[in-house]
């Protein structure tokens, strides 16, 4: 059985190709035609194959100009997080790093790579790969562009942070050094 989602995009797609008769009767008086060319219309710009799209751009981006730059940067920047929940990112910072120059198009079996907090969950399908023999390999290319979505999300909120950075800094360093002594103050009855 397909997703949900695809089977619902069929069933609106099929009612307004062919609104005569029974969709016309039955259908639209309880979801008019519109509202389906509305959904049809939402789903051909949101869905998977727009996602599988979007996805194919950045790839062939990364495969060709970004990818030399890409590993000179993350040589440079120290990424950091004062909250451990995001420590998946840093890790995963890492591991891209140690295999920019390898040339290998999955990552070792032996190797913990981090998935939860590094990579959407509909982009999993895309990097957790299986083989013929159904094992589990992470596709390293895909694996990275995800990390560094990852990462541009995570700077945008300073949930990470880069050292010596003024934008993305330390999310501390935005406090003034009297926060304290005046949060006291203000919290006093």
């Amino acid at each position: 059985m397909g997703n949900k989602y695809g089977i619902l995009f069929n069933l609106a797609q099929s009612a307004v190709n062919n609104p005569d008769g029974i969709v016309r009767d039955v259908i639209f008086p309880i979801v008019n035609e519109q509202t389906l060319r509305d959904l049809v219309k939402e789903f051909k710009h949101t869905g998977p194959a727009y996602r599988e799209k979007v996805h194919t751009i950045i790839r062939a981006s990364n495969g060709s100009h970004y990818r030399r730059m890409v590993p000179e940067i993350l040589g440079i920047l120290d990424f950091r997080s004062n909250n451990e929940v995001h420590q998946p990112v840093i890790l995963a910072l890492e591991l891209v790093k140690r295999y920019t120059d390898t040339g290998q198009h999955y990552l070792p079996l032996l190797e913990d790579v981090p998935i939860d907090g590094v990579i959407r969950n509909v982009n999993r399908e895309i990097i957790v790969e299986k083989d013929e023999k159904g094992q589990e390999r992470i596709n390293r290319m895909n694996y990275e562009i995800s990390v560094l979505q990852a990462l541009r999300d995570k700077l945008r909120c300073k949930e990470i942070w880069a050292v010596g950075a003024n934008r993305y800094r330390n999310p501390d360093d935005d406090l003034s050094t009297d926060f304290e002594e005046r949060r006291e103050k203000t919290t006093r009855p």
